[in-house]
């Protein structure tokens, strides 16, 4: 019995020596078919290798737009899963395989996914939609649906080739990942688009809100990142209209007071900008701006048009007390919902008349 073990054995390792040395024999007979199966499997990425992809993007898209918002950190692991995703639906082949020297050139051919064109009905479906205000939250919702829309149709754009150049070592074979990253970076077209739909419209809220805080509140720092404009400049900015300057017969002992109490009122102003909806034009946006107007100027005015006053000292110490009894405790109307209509073009340095109309919704002036 042992002896027939014995033989089984020696008769099984015989085999597999053969094998073995048969498939050697046959690697040495053609390297090419190693070379193309290594290619290959260095192509097989997972979502963490998108990584630098990832933020070459980000630098880009933010540069290329201006944004000021940057892509939230919550959102990149799931933008990374979405990548790799995308990116296992661009198939590789190799179309031939050239020895040169001792190294081959090693041609892969696939057509890569247009992530835009792919997404393109969800995108519009979705930024129609879009009341999410959480900037990572949206990106997520945004790209989960495009992963959907991956499924059921992905598109995609004409066919490429990228050469690859295979060494030989020792008795092996080195992909150089400079040729893999080429296939990253063509595989993938408009990969970015759905972090700057997103982005862009939550930017120009993220402007626009700057803009009114800067405007009443004299609140800089956003705006200033927004416009780039130096603390000086945003406060000659913001007093350039004299809004804060009292009239000149008012009693000069007053005219701090004044000033004073008007920026009170301004700084206690309501209002919450909405999600911008995209028009016609490329910078061109409607944003509805939720509204609770404040009545302090209105009724101060009312309040000291109520009564005579003496002489010049007396009329502006009333006045003064006017507006300060607003700044300290501040008294509104009814919630509103004012449209506005923004070209973004031209916003800074030309305010529109809607924007003009919306200061006059969330702050009245006495009629």
């Amino acid at each position: 019995m042992r002896k027939r073990l014995l033989g089984l054995l020696l008769c099984g390792t015989i085999i597999l020596g053969m094998c073995l040395n048969g498939c050697s024999a046959g690697e040495k007979k053609d390297p090419k078919e190693a070379v193309k199966k290594i290619v290959l499997s260095s192509l097989k990425l997972k979502a963490e290798d998108f990584t630098n992809l990832l933020e070459a993007g980000i630098r880009e898209t933010d540069e290329t737009n201006d944004f000021a918002l940057s892509f939230p950190e919550e959102a990149k692991e799931d933008y990374l899963y979405f990548l790799g995703t995308a990116y296992s639906k661009v198939n590789m082949k190799v179309s031939s395989i050239d020895e040169k020297d001792d190294s081959y050139v090693v041609r892969v051919g696939f057509a890569p996914l247009n992530i835009e064109l792919s997404m393109q009905g969800t995108e519009d479906t979705y930024m129609e939609a879009l009341e999410n205000t959480d900037q990572a939250q949206a990106i997520t919702e945004l790209i989960t649906q495009g992963k959907k829309a991956l499924k059921e149709e992905a598109v995609y754009d004409d066919k490429t080739v990228v050469d690859f150049t295979v060494k030989k070592k020792d008795s092996s074979f080195v992909v150089s990942m400079e040729d893999v990253q080429k296939v990253k970076e063509t595989a993938l077209t408009e990969y970015m688009q759905p972090y700057e739909l997103v982005n862009g419209v939550l930017d120009i809220q993220d402007y626009f809100t700057a803009y009114l805080d800067a405007s009443f509140k004299a609140e800089f720092e956003e705006f200033m990142i927004h416009t780039g404009m130096t603390q000086e400049e945003m406060q000659e900015w913001y007093e350039a209209d004299g809004a804060f300057e009292a009239p000149e017969e008012m009693t000069e002992a007053y005219k701090e007071r004044f000033t004073a109490a008007c920026e009170g009122i301004l700084k206690q102003c309501v209002y919450s900008v909405g999600i911008p909806k995209k028009l016609s034009g490329r910078l061109e946006y409607a944003v509805d701006v939720e509204v609770t107007p404040n009545l302090g100027f209105r009724n101060s005015w009312e309040e000291f048009q109520s009564r005579v006053y003496p002489d010049i000292d007396s009329a502006s110490a009333a006045y003064v007390e006017c507006l300060e009894k607003y700044a300290a405790a501040p008294v509104y109307g009814e919630k509103k919902v004012v449209g506005v209509e923004l070209n973004m073009t031209s916003f800074i340095n030309q305010e529109t008349s809607d924007v003009d109309m919306l200061i006059e919704e969330i702050c009245p002036l006495p009629q």
